[in-house]
């Protein structure tokens, strides 16, 4: 990576600080109960403090269960089982953000720290978007305009605010791509087995998203034999001696079970869903959890409807939230030709994200900011997106596309980023007469409500929130075009070798 390069991405991870939710302190249960739970506040939805919440018992408390003042921030999805009360979430995403919470504790910093992580694994899956597409034969200056686009001109610049999953199932998604471009051996396939592991205790839907990949890990030991009449197919068993690699992290998350559910396999899932608390502190339950309700949660008959949810309804649409992601398809068949394992690859985890979350019983994601669901597969698809610029970046009529579409998506992303991401989806905005998407955060800006820590600590008292707004999209659009008029000037040409029976593309400068 150049120096140059090096310095962009300092200022991307700068930026993305710049709209961090929070403030300074290190806030007890009922604090966050009573003052942060409001729209543009730290805790304005479940998922931020289910998982905060998580932090806190295991910290605080020395337990994986919710004590009762801890768990009353938790409903609308609290889980209750046996007594006690439990967080619905697996436990991957908490391991990761306790170290950002104990050392932010020592410096009353706790809840800020800890709202760092996944603006710093957006940024850290930009370095990846550009490593993968290096190795499969595209320029750093195109990729690093696609990474900035994943992140500043998508739904995922207003999850790097907040305690948000997806930006790490990017990430980690990501990391077992390059893993995949690395020569087979065992230690390659264990990692990528236990980055697997580690995915599903971040989210439980991974196993779905990661399918493609380990599939196309076992392609690499699987040898075909032509027969007379027949093909013979063998798969050394290395493959999955491999899987051992994973172990620790499944070990660690049955003990974790064990402590919550009593039992090695579960999900939070199966649990009852208390809804709220009544005046006398009794719980109000939501619906009873049992393996039957998992049945229900993923259903093809849902799937016309979940596909118009996600990329063309009004509430939630790529195609209204960030329609240059679009662009990406004419990247297809140049990634195709590069390498048509690493793109069938992509393509393939693409498509089971939007399929799985299209089946899903709640599409919208509940409260949220865009097609949250879509995250992980904005991630796959800005390669994509880097093929199709270099491809096209002499044809004016797809530059010219790109550029409104970009620009357009930027400001709609740039608005999430600073307001809010408790937008209701249109069959609640309806009832609560509401809007239910960008026009929502475009009147929480002119309202002055905002979630940024920088904003609201060190600048409410001399700009207005739309003034910062349109300082921060400034400097957004300064760097795309930047980035642009790079990718313009670069040239580059391109020579292939052969590996283990696939083409690999290599990139040299001129």
């Amino acid at each position: 990576m150049s120096n140059l390069n090096k310095l962009i991405i300092i200022l991307l991870l700068f930026l993305t600080s710049l709209t961090i939710k929070g403030e300074v302190g290190n806030p007890t249960p009922f604090y966050i109960h009573s003052r942060l739970q409001s729209a543009g506040k730290p805790f304005e939805l479940s998922p931020e403090r289910n998982r905060y919440a998580q932090l806190l018992a295991l910290s605080e408390y020395g337990t994986f269960d919710l004590p009762f003042e801890v768990a009353k921030i938790v409903t609308p999805d609290l889980g209750y089982i046996d007594g006690r009360y439990v967080s619905i979430y697996p436990p991957g995403f908490t391991l990761l953000a306790l170290p950002f919470y104990l050392i932010g504790k020592q410096f009353n910093l706790a809840q800020l720290a800890t709202y760092f992580l996944p603006s710093l694994f957006a940024i850290i899956s930009i370095i990846f978007i550009l490593n993968i597409a290096k190795s499969i034969g595209l320029s750093q200056n195109t990729a690093i305009l696609a990474g900035f686009i994943f992140i500043f001109g998508t739904n995922s610049w207003a999850y790097t605010t907040s305690l948000s999953q997806h930006l790490i199932t990017s990430f980690l998604l990501l990391i077992s791509i390059r893993l995949l471009l690395f020569s087979s051996n065992f230690w390659y396939s264990g990692l990528i087995w236990a980055t697997l592991a580690f995915a599903a205790c971040v989210d439980f839907p991974n196993v779905v998203i990661f399918l493609p990949v380990l599939l196309a890990t076992a392609i690499h030991y699987l040898f075909v034999q032509k027969k007379l009449t027949s093909l013979v197919f063998n798969m050394k068993l290395s493959f999955f001696y491999s899987s051992i690699v994973m172990l620790p992290i499944l070990f660690a998350w049955g003990y974790y079970n064990f402590q919550v559910f009593h039992k090695p396999i579960a999900i939070g899932l199966q649990t009852v869903h208390i809804s709220s608390f009544d005046d006398n502190n009794q719980p109000i339950y939501k619906r009873s959890g049992n393996i039957a309700q998992l049945d229900r949660l993923i259903q093809p008959g849902r799937l016309m409807n979940g596909l118009s949810v996600l990329l063309f309804s009004k509430d939630r649409g790529l195609i209204i939230f960030s329609p240059v992601m679009f662009m990406s398809l004419w990247g297809i068949k140049q990634l195709v030709k590069k390498n048509r394992f690493i793109a069938m690859t992509l393509l393939w985890s693409i498509v089971l994200t939007v399929l799985l979350y299209a089946m899903w019983v709640d599409p919208w994601g509940g409260w949220a900011f865009g097609p949250r669901y879509l995250i992980p597969a904005f991630a796959l698809f800005s390669i994509f997106l880097a093929a199709a610029i270099e491809k096209y970046r002499k044809n004016w009529i797809f530059m010219i596309t790109f550029i409104i579409l970009a620009v357009y998506s930027f400001l709609i992303s740039g608005l999430g980023a600073v307001t809010s991401n408790a937008i209701p989806p249109y069959r609640e905005a309806v009832g609560i007469g509401s809007y239910y998407n960008f026009l929502r955060n475009y009147e929480y800006l002119i309202q002055g409500v905002s979630g940024s820590f920088i904003y609201n600590t060190f600048l409410r008292g001399f700009i207005s929130l739309p003034l910062f707004y349109l300082g921060l999209m400034s400097v957004v659009l300064c760097i795309f075009f930047l980035l642009l008029w790079r990718v313009k000037k670069s040239e580059s040409i391109f020579f292939f070798e052969k590996n283990i029976g696939w083409e690999k593309i290599h990139l040299q400068k001129n």
